[in-house]
């Protein structure tokens, strides 16, 4: 079952998932050949859940247990939702395509992990670095990006090139640095 895997982070990122549980988002999932949802929500108050995902959520032991999962149908698909866990490199491993917040580290472990992505800057951050991250590497092919909000998600998501750029081999990158800095410094 081909699906999407959405991570809002570890902190908060309420924006994104109301994206998520908008229903244009499972439309463009389905256009991109997904037919299910796994969503890491994080820190997200259970305020900012929809009452059936929260009710889920809490039933699963959400409430108490930090790594409790739920699964319920949402907008016509499977939704899967869940705080925490060790590590999301399975998740996104085994995603047809991520949903991710711009933090550096979740978009550089989907890139290494070569899926298609599509990144959504959090704009109420104070110097907006993730924006200039996003277009850093969007700009380089490899990635889609947008800002938050129920219709630009799921219109980028709708919209989601079928392949990018793979990033370059980090050792290969490295060699490339390394002989940049020994042709400008010259040998010691």
């Amino acid at each position: 079952m081909p699906r999407v895997f959405v991570t809002v982070g570890t902190t908060e990122f309420p924006a994104l998932a109301q994206a998520v549980f908008a229903p244009g988002f499972a439309e463009a999932a389905r256009r991109q050949g997904c037919d299910a949802v796994e969503m890491q929500i994080g820190r997200l108050s259970p305020e900012a859940l929809p009452a059936p995902v929260r009710e889920a959520l809490s039933r699963a032991g959400g409430d108490d247990d930090k790594h409790a999962s739920a699964s319920l149908d949402w907008n016509g698909m499977p939704l899967t939702v869940f705080r925490f866990k060790a590590s999301i490199q399975p998740c996104i491993e085994s995603a047809a395509l991520v949903v991710s917040h711009a933090g550096a580290g979740s978009v550089f472990e989907c890139l290494r992990a070569r899926k298609r992505l599509l990144v959504v800057v959090n704009d109420e951050l104070m110097d907006n670095h993730q924006q200039e991250l996003a277009k850093a590497m969007a700009d380089g092919g490899h990635l889609a990006y947008c800002s938050a909000g129920d219709a630009a998600v799921a219109a980028a998501l709708a919209t989601l090139p079928a392949a990018f750029e793979p990033l370059a081999d980090p050792a290969t990158s490295l060699s490339a640095f390394s002989a940049v800095v020994s042709e400008e410094l010259g040998s010691f």
